[in-house]
């Protein structure tokens, strides 16, 4: 056999070789492709997440937004103060009148177990404390002359200053006895109920910023009241209160 011949032989058996892989090849890249592949997701983009309702907001109503959620934060961490210690009720009422005075908000609160009201009978404030002296003397004779045994004074400060008082009673049927005599010996009393508790009585003060017992108002309304004492605590714990 000429060796051209059986070099050409030799080169055709590799190229039926090298056929027959192809194909398998092919084969079995469909079959990896049918079978045994992950689909590949399509490359795309993510749809735009809205910025409000509308898509769109003006920076005016955004700054509206920003102030209403930071004026609502501050009231939720408003300061109040729940002031004790006063020494009877009309100390209390005198204090509450002089906070309102200066722009506070105020609230009364009974502390501890609540009691049985009591009632007061007396004339409102005269003009001066002179005259308020001289319808003390002619009211306690004329009590007398009408048998009409219950003590009677003058009211020396708070917002009844300049009044004269009856000794406070039980009952508002009593009071309403009380009343009626005076009444018949021409003058205009006022039947005053006096709720009562065995822990005596708190003022709660608020403003329309915190308040602390080293505020300028604070400071104010306990010049002549040192007695005073105050507890500063959230407005809407003491609210709850």
């Amino acid at each position: 056999m000429p060796a051209a011949y059986a070099g050409s032989r030799v080169g055709l058996k590799k190229l039926k070789y090298i056929a027959v892989f192809l194909v398998l090849a092919n084969f079995g890249y469909l079959a990896w492709l049918n079978f045994g592949a992950t689909p590949v997701e399509p490359i795309g983009f993510s749809e735009p997440k809205p910025l409000f309702s509308d898509g769109m907001i003006l920076l005016s109503e955004y700054q509206s937004r920003i102030l209403a959620e930071d004026l609502m934060l501050a009231a939720q961490n408003r300061m109040c103060l729940s002031v004790t210690g006063f020494s009877n009720f009309d100390d209390a009422l005198s204090f509450e009148d002089a906070a309102s005075n200066r722009g506070l908000s105020t609230s009364q609160q009974l502390l501890g177990n609540l009691q049985a009201s009591q009632f007061r009978v007396y004339l409102p404030p005269a003009p001066s404390r002179a005259i308020a002296i001289i319808t003390l003397d002619a009211l306690s004779e004329r009590a007398a002359e009408a048998d009409l045994t219950i003590e009677i004074y003058l009211i020396t400060g708070g917002l009844l200053e300049n009044s004269i008082s009856l000794e406070a009673l039980p009952t508002l049927a009593e009071a309403e006895d009380i009343k009626a005599v005076l009444v018949s010996l021409g003058y205009s009393p006022v039947i005053q109920e006096l709720p009562q508790s065995d822990q005596g009585i708190a003022i709660q003060l608020g403003s329309e910023n915190s308040l602390s017992i080293e505020s300028s108002d604070w400071l104010a309304l306990v010049e002549q009241r040192s007695y005073l004492n105050a507890l500063e605590n959230l407005c809407e714990t003491i609210a709850q209160g």
